[in-house]
């Protein structure tokens, strides 16, 4: 929120003169399609390719909030859409349904929460999200999927705790976007680097987006599936003296002041195929941590808590 996105500096509707430049000179223009699912004129469900009979079922989620603090915000809109999703094929056979709900938060929107998602006080005044839907449409779906579930997660753990009982991932963090070519794992960036557009920054329209831009790269749901049921592992390098403390945050450690174990230290994730190799390195780094580090597992079901 608060960001003005590349949708909505790219995609004003052209006017004559640039169409016919446009003509002559294609190489100096781009051209960009709306996301067809955003438009939400289809009927649900709707087929996307032959069913392979292995889909498992995958719910897409997105929240608005009042602020950026996980800590703090409070929820005014859900949105999510559920899809069939082929281990086989790699990829969406069917986008399921949608599910999508405003709240009033109790307090007025700041601005810049209403410039980034259009989302008026009079448009929550009085609205509340019906829980009881959301917990239906969402209770048997195999995975969680959000665009930045360091976020989202924590938010949802507290408006909507039956939400953690499913496996989450994280479309962002899951994805190894850099890899594939992408400089950003923002949204509106790879739907513009894909030639698209949407309307960002409404809950359900961001949940198709994410849909989409997973189904049009050859190898991002596979990734982002076989990523989500790996453990993950948490390093706590307690006991680290201060003079590795440079060397620890280059290489992708963070600092924690005790909140959740109770000691300062510096920490860091890693997958299982990392682990062994990351705690030979930490070791040699700090030799005396090595009978205070502590090692935590994590699977899709705690991750991004």
């Amino acid at each position: 929120m608060g960001e003005r996105s590349v949708s909505e500096e790219t995609t004003n509707t052209a006017n004559p003169d640039q169409l016919s430049r446009a003509a002559v000179n294609p190489n100096d223009y781009r051209l960009l399609q709306r996301i067809p699912f955003t438009k939400q004129g289809f009927v649900l469900p709707c087929r996307l390719a032959a069913q392979q009979g292995d889909e498992i079922k995958v719910v897409i989620l997105d929240l608005e909030t009042t602020s950026l603090d996980t800590a703090t915000a409070k929820v005014i809109e859900i949105g999510m859409v559920a899809v069939a999703y082929s281990p086989t094929l790699g990829a969406v056979t069917q986008i399921l349904g949608k599910f999508g709900g405003l709240e009033d938060p109790g307090e007025p929107l700041q601005e810049e929460v209403i410039r980034a998602t259009g989302i008026t006080d009079d448009l929550v005044a009085g609205m509340l999200i019906d829980e009881t839907g959301a917990a239906q449409f969402s209770e048997d779906a195999e995975l969680i999927v959000a665009h930045n579930a360091s976020f989202d997660r924590p938010i949802s753990s507290r408006r909507f705790p039956f939400l953690n009982r499913h496996r989450w991932a994280c479309s962002v963090k899951d994805v190894p976007w850099r890899t594939l070519g992408y400089e950003s794992a923002k949204l509106d960036y790879l739907a513009y680097k894909m030639g698209a557009f949407y309307d960002a920054h409404r809950a359900t329209t961001d949940c198709f987006a994410v849909a989409w831009i997973l189904d049009h790269v050859d190898i991002a749901w596979r990734v982002l599936i076989d990523n989500a049921m790996q453990s993950s592992y948490i390093i706590r390098a307690i006991g680290a003296p201060f003079e590795v403390k440079d060397i620890l945050k280059a290489n992708g450690y963070r600092w924690d002041d005790g909140e959740r174990s109770g000691k300062k230290h510096w920490w860091k994730s890693v997958s299982g195929e990392a682990l062994e190799k990351e705690k030979e390195w930490l070791f040699q780094l700090a030799p005396r941590v090595r009978g205070s580090c502590q090692i935590e597992e994590l699977t899709a079901r705690e991750r991004y808590l």
